[in-house]
């Protein structure tokens, strides 16, 4: 008996079947999925430099909302707050570290070994927390010149609009 047919190449992936299909299908009426796909590296390599901006600074703009920082001041209350506790929990996992390489009975040792990871993961945060701080610093002066030549921008236009009414009210009186 022969075999059933097979293709001569299996497809690379499956047809999208249910409710994952009807997703798609109701994404695409809604113009949701892209129309063409980037065909070099390059378009990629933006896009992706562009999507790590993005999470950049959605991190960034977390960290100011979860901590309630409106001026500069705060931003450097807040840096200069979480280096002190970032060099305190630092200290403290350094001194374990030390008991720990003196300790001979495992049994003891993994309460302490917890309690490292523990601190290692809140050292972590604290880390990341600093380094947004640090790009929020740097970037904010150029972010308020360009809000500033925004807004001047907006006060010309709306000077002109109002010169323009009252050349256009003037005529209307004559």
């Amino acid at each position: 008996p022969r075999p059933f047919f097979q293709p001569y190449h299996k497809p690379t992936h499956e047809k999208p079947r249910g409710l994952y299909a009807l997703y798609l299908h109701f994404c695409y009426l809604l113009g949701e999925l892209p129309k063409t796909y980037p065909k070099r590296e390059e378009d990629n390599a933006e896009l992706r430099e562009a999507a790590r901006r993005m999470k950049q600074y959605s991190a960034e703009a977390d960290l100011l909302g979860r901590n309630r920082i409106e001026t500069a001041g705060d931003l450097h209350d807040f840096t200069e707050r979480i280096s002190a506790e970032f060099e305190t929990l630092l200290m403290t996992r350094g001194k374990l570290r030390n008991r720990l390489r003196r300790m001979h009975d495992t049994e003891a040792m993994n309460p302490i070994r917890a309690e490292i990871s523990e601190l290692s993961e809140r050292i972590r945060t604290l880390r990341r927390e600093m380094v947004l701080c640090r790009d929020i610093a740097e970037r904010s002066d150029a972010v308020e010149a360009l809000v500033d030549r925004i807004e001047e921008i907006d006060t010309r236009a709306k000077v002109r609009a109002n010169e323009k009414t009252d050349i256009s009210d003037e005529k209307d009186s004559i």
